[in-house]
This record gives structure tokens, sequence and C-alpha cells, in this order.
């Protein structure tokens, strides 16, 4: 079944966003993170690389038991989105033909800069933009992460099938947001931390991530009970 989707992640830093990203590629046996600022890297059991030749050597090497590579490009990251696009529609062929039924999640970090709206017209971004239209097809699931989503390309934000919404503080931010659901779009303002708005197609409900990162109230520490003075009394007694 051909049901690999498009989600998008958007929030202001500290909102909880990274965190609902993890839970999602906690999903996937197979997935790749294009990280520029080398945060996924960090994370047990993720094998980090900087290059296009290692990411693809290591997806090679994990496709049979599964894999988490994060790749931190040395350059453009739209770029590098274009041709980790184009690799992993290769890698994927077989699905595509129906001789596999492995998925991979391609989880893109800083969405604003990989993919913005000047660059979704240029002509060197088409490997991109054809696994945004065919990525079902290929078995690549899709979540893109950004506090911009402004500033993210219309084609990737109106073909999301699912978008998550943490707290959007800025108006410029929910802008896009507002044109999907309206007024609803000024609940973003004040979410707390780890809450967000589901949006999947006509239907807008409410979420929290499963470790919403917010700190639990602490308990008051269990009174004790002083140590009897006739026993202290008796103790000194007997020494």
């Amino acid at each position: 079944m051909k049901d690999a989707k498009r989600n998008a992640i958007w929030g202001m830093t500290g909102s909880g966003k990274s965190t609902l990203a993890r839970e999602l590629a906690a999903d996937f046996s197979h997935v790749i993170a294009l990280d520029p600022a080398g945060d996924w890297g960090l994370e047990p059991g993720w094998k980090a690389v900087t290059t296009i030749a290692q990411a693809e050597h290591a997806i090679a090497a994990g496709m049979a038991g599964g894999f988490k590579v994060a790749w931190r490009p040395t350059f453009s990251t739209g770029q590098a989105l274009d041709a980790l696009s184009r690799a992993l529609m290769a890698v994927q062929e077989p699905y595509r033909l129906g001789h596999a039924n492995r998925k991979i999640c391609l989880m893109i970090d800083e969405m604003a800069e990989a993919y913005s709206n000047s660059d979704q017209q240029r002509a060197d971004r088409e490997g991109f933009r054809q696994l945004i239209l065919q990525g079902r097809h290929y078995g690549v699931e899709i979540v893109g992460i950004s506090q911009r989503p402004q500033d993210v390309g219309a084609r990737f934000r109106d073909n999301a099938q699912v978008t998550y919404c943490f707290a959007l503080p800025y108006q410029n931010a929910r802008q896009p947001i507002a044109q999907m659901i309206g007024k609803k779009a000024d609940d973003l303002i004040s979410l707390e931390r780890g809450h967000y708005l589901r949006i999947e197609g006509a239907v807008v409900s409410h979420g929290e991530t499963r470790q919403p990162g917010k700190a639990q109230a602490s308990k008051p520490a269990p009174k004790t009970r002083p140590r009897a003075k006739t026993a202290e009394k008796k103790a000194s007694a007997d020494a």
C-alpha cells in the first residue's frame, strides 16, 4: 500500500516541534535526516555523515536491517536536499515497481533554508519537486520542520497531507495557517509547550507530544519525623 505521506511541523523555538519530529521518526526503521545544525547526528543510535557519498553508503549498508542517518551538508542545504531526493528515489525504485515494501522517512530540519519560496522556482530543485509530488509512489515519507512556515516553499506547504502547528506568536508566521483554518489559527498564539494543532484536510484537532519537555510540578518532599529524644538520650547514656 503506497501510503507514505508529506508532513509539516511548524512552531517557534522551544515549542516542542523537535520532540514531535523524533516521535514520528521513531515509527520508522529507515530514517535519514537533513541536519544542517548537526542536532540529529548527536542523538544515540544515529550515524552522522557530511557528504552525499557517505549518506548513500550508510543507506545502502543499513537497507537490510534499518538505519538512522543524519547528514550535515557542507554546502547549500537546498542543493543537498535536491541531491538527497534524487538518491532516495533511485534507492526506492524497487518500491515504485512493487518489488519491495520498505519505506524511508526523510526528516528535513530548517525547512525554510532547504526549500524556500525562491527555491521552488529554481530548475536545479527538480529532484525535491518530484519527491513532493511522487514521494508516496517511492515509499518516501517526508517530514519538514521549521519555525518560519511563511518562508517554506508553498508547493510543499500546500501538498502536506498532515500539518502539525505548535505555538506561533508572530502574525506573519501564522498567516499560512490562517489561510488553511481561518480564525482557529489564533489558538497558536498561546499554545503551551508540547501542545499543537493537527490539521488533516478539513479536520483540526488538538494534540500533545508524548514527551512535552514541560517541567513537571515537583512534589514537596515528604516530611520526616524527628527522632525521638528519649531514644537519643538513652543512646548517649549507654555510651
